[in-house]
């Protein structure tokens, strides 16, 4: 059976990550039955507690390929190693003993980054997980480039899968890129509009660079009954990044109230909370609620009196956040998977950009999608006017908005199915001969 090395994003707390995961293995079952995937990742733990029931019970994976889900330590620990650098303190292995293990094919010396390396050495391909993994903001970057150049000295072939690109501010990351860029056969983005200027700027080899979409689009959403009557819906992500956000926690707060507000007032809405973080509680372990529900929360209290807003309970899952985009007559998220969550139901989403960061993704996702009126900046000055026009718009032009989205899905859809062929046939283990 043929062997992959999946590497994914920021952590498997992201529900968006997890849910790329289920798209690319979804199709992995359809091109590639009885291919076996490793994942590299921060939170090996979580990710088995998202994988390993369904994979027992057969539930919903029933079309899933055999998946080893060890996600190795050394992972985590390359991503220590470059948090560690920027704050000036030393790790065990540095930066310089990790890239020269990776460089010549031999042993660091530290278990947890030599079973990575293994790991990668005895992969039949590589594949770089979309999402935010090439840019400065979390530290995966470096990580990265280890793995690809472990999966180069190896004769490994590395492909990009449905990358956003960016921000890089320093010569050192830029090099760092255009050497992963270098290391990959195929480099397919999601969108294009901000990653193709960053990859001009890095002067890395644009020739080897296609967009299609995100793996989520491999997903089947739900479908919604347009024709129920009551109160109108809007499903609202307030996602709140520190990493990249200039706003504390309460001016994020109070831009994203006074526009759910604008909003769901105009159309006589209720708000429901969609989350793009997953964490299903580790036993013995004690931890405070995910963000995006302590947001909820606070919006809750916020609005009391004015509007409903309605927090979910339990623990978030890719299937109830495509299910609550689904059911909304419009939506407003900061997070990019809420939005693709919605877009793909056939749910006119307004992508909202705090920042430059999210502002890069979100109107590089506009872009694809034909949707320019659906970026606006929060906060800005006429932010409320603009959402409650939205708003109102989505309501009137539903059924068209609706069966054009749904058109522009399967577009995309068919685009990220032949990305993945690309990239499956990189390796002859995984030729349509081999299974």
């Amino acid at each position: 059976m043929g062997r992959i090395v999946y590497v994914t994003g920021n952590s498997f707390n992201n529900l968006g990550d997890l849910a790329m995961i289920e798209g690319f293995l979804r199709e992995l079952g359809r091109q590639a039955p009885g291919a076996l995937v490793t994942f590299l990742g921060h939170d090996p733990e979580r990710l088995r507690l998202a994988l390993g029931p369904h994979l027992e019970r057969g539930h919903d994976w029933a079309w899933a390929p055999a998946v080893s889900v060890s996600a190795h330590d050394g992972w985590r620990y390359l991503v220590h190693v470059a948090n560690y650098r920027w704050k000036g303190l030393r790790p065990k292995v540095g930066w310089s003993r990790a890239a020269a293990a990776a460089r010549s094919g031999r042993e660091s010396g530290h278990p947890q980054l030599d079973g990575l390396l293994h790991a990668v050495r005895g992969a039949d391909l590589v594949v770089l997980g979309g999402g935010g993994v090439l840019n400065e903001l979390f530290g995966l970057l470096e990580g990265a480039w280890i793995v690809c150049q472990a999966a180069r000295t190896a004769n490994v072939p590395v492909a990009a899968l449905g990358q956003t690109v960016g921000p890089f501010r320093t010569e050192r990351s830029k090099r760092l890129f255009r050497e992963i860029v270098d290391a990959c056969a195929v480099f397919d983005l999601r969108e294009g509009a901000g990653s193709m200027g960053w990859i001009r700027e890095t002067g890395a080899d644009a020739s080897k660079v296609a967009v299609s979409g995100d793996q989520c689009l491999l997903l089947e959403p739900d479908t919604p009954d347009r024709t129920r009557g009551g109160q109108p819906r809007l499903a609202l992500n307030p996602r709140y990044l520190p990493e990249s956000n200039p706003r504390s926690l309460q001016e994020h707060l109070e831009a994203v109230a006074a526009v759910a507000e604008s909003a769901a007032r105009a159309i006589g809405a209720s708000i429901e909370i969609v989350p793009s973080l997953y964490r299903p509680p580790i036993e013995g372990l004690e931890e405070r609620p995910h963000m995006d529900r302590r947001l909820g929360e606070a919006l809750r209290s916020r609005l009391a009196g004015r509007v409903e807003v309605l927090v979910p309970s339990g623990v978030p899952t890719v299937r109830s956040a495509l299910q609550a985009c689904a059911r909304a007559d419009v939506a407003f998220s900061i997070a990019y998977h809420p939005i693709l969550f919605a877009l793909m139901s056939g749910t006119p989403c307004a992508m909202l950009c705090p920042d430059s960061y999210q502002a890069t993704k979100n109107r590089g996702l506009a872009e694809l999608w034909g949707l320019p009126e659906a970026v606006f900046d929060l906060g800005a000055p006429d932010a409320c006017d603009r959402a409650a026009s939205f708003a109102q718009a989505a309501i009137e032009r539903r059924d068209e908005l609706a069966a054009r989205l749904r058109v522009r899905a399967e577009e995309l859809r068919e685009a990220v199915r032949n990305a993945v062929r690309r990239v499956l046939a990189l390796s002859p283990r995984f030729s349509p001969g081999s299974f």
